[in-house]
């Protein structure tokens, strides 16, 4: 009995400690509509396709992505809420 409450202790604290630790680490997402990227953004290619197809061609269409990734440092304010 007293063997399980331990572990139950031991459980919420680990659960606890890897939350924290997720938000040390560095967040990832895509920045869409970019002039230049590391990939296609579909969506805004296929909207450019489509207006140049009815006449509405804007030739500076951004039509590329980005990865941005957060870092730590960026992220202060949501960690100092933590800690």
């Amino acid at each position: 009995m007293l063997f399980s409450i331990g572990l139950s202790f031991l459980k919420k604290g680990k659960q606890k400690i890897r939350r924290q630790l997720e938000i040390l680490q560095p967040q990832r997402h895509w920045v869409n509509r970019q002039q230049e990227g590391e990939g296609l953004d579909l969506e805004s290619y296929v909207n450019f396709l489509a207006d140049r197809k009815y006449g509405r061609v804007d030739v500076d269409i951004p039509v590329y992505r980005n990865l941005h990734r957060q870092s730590r440092v960026e992220r202060a304010p949501a960690l100092a809420a933590i800690f």
